[in-house]
């Protein structure tokens, strides 16, 4: 009895999956630098007190990288991850209306910001660990090096650069690592990495 290669490419959608979540995320958390130029005049908002609301979200980043990753492993990295997404999305509609929560008459327009800001990075803190774990799951070893070492998070959120990308992408190819591998490279488009990323 012949069997068939059960082999598909729905390992490789999943990734491309991860790869928009990133850019997604990317997006969620920079929207607000765009808006800063709107939003300072409108609620008379200094840099410095910008500048708080910026790293706000940081530190909700910060604390819930641990706990999200912990989360995944309890519960699994596509519940966790598929909340995560809910949560911050949420969170991120709700500032273009955080300076008129009632929290703004409590704690401030700066603390209302703050706060929801807080909150959209803990959201967005559950997706590199969950996304790593999604990678582990369905990548096979041999592309788990290219995609963990070129990043789909570096990628998605270097769009704007395409400056080593072929480089690295030859050099994968070059050195013996799969095809598949280099195909990531090639289309991975973040910072400059020296060439040992691909040793």
């Amino acid at each position: 009895m012949q069997t068939t290669d059960p082999r598909t490419g729905v390992r490789w959608q999943i990734i491309g999956l991860v790869f928009v979540i990133y850019m997604l995320m990317f997006i969620d958390r920079v929207n607000i630098s765009i808006a800063a130029k709107f939003m300072m005049p409108e609620y008379g908002l200094t840099d410095v007190e910008f500048g708080w609301i910026f790293s706000a979200f940081v530190l909700g980043y910060a604390l819930a990288q641990i706990p999200g990753g912990w989360l995944g492993d309890r519960f699994g990295p596509r519940r966790v991850m598929t909340w995560a997404i809910i949560w911050w999305s949420v969170f991120t509609a709700v500032t273009a209306m955080a300076g008129e929560l009632f929290l703004a008459s409590i704690i401030g327009v700066v603390g209302s910001f703050a706060v929801v800001r807080i909150l959209t990075g803990l959201g967005e803190a559950a997706a590199p660990p969950n996304a790593n774990r999604i990678v582990a799951n369905w990548a096979a070893p041999q592309d788990q090096w290219c995609i963990d070492r070129c990043g789909t998070d570096t990628a998605a959120n270097r769009l704007d650069h395409a400056d080593m990308g072929l480089a690295r992408g030859i050099l994968c190819l070059r050195r013996g690592r799969s095809l598949s591998c280099g195909a990531v490279v090639l289309v991975e488009y973040g910072h400059p990495r020296d060439a040992s990323s691909c040793e």
